[in-house]
Parts: structure tokens; C-alpha cells; sequence
């Protein structure tokens, strides 16, 4: 019998048996968390008819999706019950219909010039860059992008990072004209059968990510290994209708697929997989959990659960040196800044990659291969 457990019970039972990266304690830590995931699109838009609404020039990735953990939604942005902040009030008068990407400086009651940047229903605080221009603190979006020569840059945590990957619309020919909604469906298979399911062609990507391709629990510590340090999923997925039509895929029609089912992991059923759409692969294994904690003790106890095993996104990719492995350089090692770890609300943690160039002289070749790995303050 499958058991719709919520993923959240999951990752909370994972938690209990992992270090979290989330208290910024241990600089030299070697432990990853999973990087924290948005959920897929759940709309109900009952076509892809293309809108006549052109797409804006700001370089925001633009999304219909709902936005990440990371991310505040905008409806709670628009709760009545919400209280209104300097922000709201002040940027409100300035600009009473703010959009993405607009901006408000203005000086608080002290003195001092605060910045803010309009972004996924809300006024956002943020440090200015006299390069880039804004960037929200304690706020990563993974949607602001800006160019400078041949190179994109993100913004995350109120500073900006040159991106290892960048959404395609932001490079694709294709895209100069359409609005997000027309470019979305271009890739859509033509020839299709009732109930499949395709990606949409805009993209989401996330920098500095610590992507998981094997996740143990050894006496209550995570061992992971990390194959690399940014990746990219689709925004949307859409599902091929019996009218005819491709339509954007609903939490019903994941509730309904028996490919993306969860499974309550019991001791007979040990080694059993399953996906939930998310693009990553869970396992049944013993895991360990925690039965009670008291002043002085904690008693843990093995039992079954689901971990992550693999991880099957659209792109991802590995920072790595872009000087040549060849004969003259053999054996130089070179450390690459992979970026801040993507996990939990703030960084704490930045990678860094130790790389040795290895050269085979019988044929003539050389590689860049990862020798070491650690973690290291985000604020260093």
C-alpha cells in the first residue's frame, strides 16, 4: 500500500541524523546538506495558448513555477494579515504598482540610505553594487542575472557570483520576441499520447548548488559524495490532454501518475526506489533516527527510511579549472571556488574544489580531476 508521506517528513527525518550546515559553526566541515529544492509546477492554466504580453528587458529568469524553499511566495507578500513594513509604506507612495525588478532608495529615520528591489511580491533589502546594482540580502531568488562582457553574474545573499550555468532563454535565439508562456512550449513534442509528460523550455538554474549522487547514514553522521557545483531543471512540466492540447501538469496529475508514488519504507521492502518528480531518486534503507533526547543523552535507533541516491536534472555541471591539463603542467594542483552551498535561508558554507592535473603520456592526454574538497566560511 503506497503512503502519500510529504517529502518534509522526509528530509525531517534525515535531519535528525545529519550535521546541519545551517548553524554556521564548523568552517572546515565536510558534510553537505541536499540542497533545497522547488516543488514542480502545480498550475492549473487549462492551456499554452501563447499570451500577447511581451517579455520584459530586465534580466530576470522569469517563472510561472512557484517559487523555491528559499523563496518567499507572493501571496504571503499580499496577506492582509501581514504587517506593513517601512518598505511597503515608503516604496508604496513611490511606486503604488510595483513589478519585478523596479527600484526604491530612500533615507530611514536615522539617516542612513536603504536600498530596496522589488522582487516575487515584495520589496526586497538590498546592497547596491556599483557594477551590477542591486542585490536582496538574506534573500536568494535564483533569478537575477546580469551580463558584464562575456560572462553572466547571479545575485544570492545581497552579492553577486559569476554563474557556472545560466537558464537558456537568457542565450537562445529563439527566445528574442516571445513572452515567457510562448517560448515555454517550443520544445513541446508534436507526436504524443494521452497522459505523457514533457519539460517546458524555460529553465531554472542554481549556482553552488552540492548536488547528492549517494547519501548514507553511518552512526547519525552524512556521508555524501558531490558531483557538482551548479545545475539547471525546467520550470514547468505539461502533460498531453485527450483534446489534443499539452496543458500545464497539476499536483493531481502527480497524485495520479504511478511513476511518481511514495512508498512507506518498511523492513520488506529495503532497497525499493521511487521518484516524486522532483528529479531526485529515493531509496529504502535503515536509517538513523532519533527515539528521545534528554538533558544529558540522546537514544538513536534504526529504522526504515527513504534517503537520496540519485539525482536526475537537466543540466548540472562542475567547476573546474579552464587552464589546459597537459605534459607541462602535470601534477599542479589549483583550488576552484565552486560558490556558496545552497542550503537553508542564509550561507553558511562556500566550496572549495582541490584539483590535480594528471597527464597519461602513453596517450598523449591529460585530465583535471577533483583531489580534495571542503567547506569553508561563505564570509571568508
Amino acid at each position: 500500500m503506497l503512503n502519500k508521506i510529504s517529502f518534509s517528513a522526509i528530509a525531517a527525518m534525515a535531519a535528525l541524523s545529519m550535521v546541519s550546515l545551517t548553524a554556521c559553526g564548523d568552517e572546515n566541515s565536510d558534510i553537505t546538506n541536499v540542497p533545497e529544492e522547488s516543488g514542480l509546477s502545480s498550475s492549473s492554466t487549462p492551456s499554452v495558448e501563447p499570451e500577447s504580453s511581451s517579455s520584459s528587458g530586465l534580466e530576470l529568469s522569469s517563472s510561472s513555477a512557484p517559487s523555491s524553499s528559499s523563496e518567499e511566495s507572493s501571496s504571503s507578500e499580499k496577506s492582509p494579515d501581514r504587517k506593513l513594513t517601512e518598505a511597503d509604506v515608503k516604496c508604496g507612495a513611490i511606486k503604488p504598482n510595483p513589478v519585478d525588478g523596479d527600484e526604491c532608495s530612500y533615507k530611514n529615520d536615522d539617516g542612513y540610505l536603504k536600498d530596496y528591489l522589488y522582487l516575487d511580491g515584495g520589496w526586497r533589502e538590498s546592497n547596491a553594487d556599483s557594477t551590477f546594482g542591486l542585490c536582496p540580502t538574506g534573500y536568494n531568488s535564483s533569478k537575477l542575472y546580469k551580463k558584464s562582457g562575456a560572462d553572466y553574474y547571479y545575485c544570492a545573499w545581497g552579492k553577486w557570483f559569476l554563474a557556472v550555468m545560466l537558464p537558456q532563454q537568457f542565450t537562445d535565439p529563439r527566445k528574442e520576441g516571445l513572452s515567457d508562456e510562448e517560448y515555454d512550449v517550443l520544445d513541446l513534442p508534436k507526436n504524443a499520447s494521452v497522459g505523457d509528460r514533457a519539460e517546458g523550455a524555460l529553465e531554472r538554474c542554481v549556482n553552488g548548488a552540492s548536488l547528492i549522487v549517494r547519501e548514507r547514514f553511518d552512526y547519525g553522521v552524512v556521508r555524501v559524495e558531490t558531483q557538482a557545483s551548479a545545475y539547471c531543471v525546467a520550470e514547468n512540466h505539461y502533460r498531453y490532454r485527450s483534446n489534443g492540447t499539452w496543458t500545464l501538469e497539476t499536483d493531481e496529475d502527480l497524485q495520479n501518475d504511478s511513476r511518481f508514488q511514495e512508498i512507506e519504507c518498511t523492513e520488506g521492502n529495503l532497497g525499493a526506489e521511487y521518484e516524486l518528480g522532483d528529479g531526485k531518486i529515493y531509496r529504502c534503507e535503515n536509517v538513523s533516527v532519533t527515539d528521545f533526547c534528554n538533558k544529558n543523552t540522546c537514544k538513536y535507533s534504526w529504522k526504515p527510511g527513504a534517503v537520496v541516491v540519485d539525482v536526475r536534472y537537466k543540466r548540472s555541471t562542475l567547476a573546474s579549472p579552464t587552464e589546459a591539463c597537459n605534459e607541462s603542467n602535470d601534477g599542479e594542483k589549483v583550488t576552484i571556488d565552486a560558490g556558496p552551498i545552497v542550503s537553508g535561508d542564509l550561507p553558511c558554507y562556500k566550496r572549495l574544489l582541490d584539483y590535480q592535473c594528471k597527464y597519461d603520456s602513453e596517450n598523449s592526454s591529460g585530465k583535471w580531476e577533483v583531489v580534495g574538497e571542503k567547506n569553508v566560511s561563505f564570509y571568508d
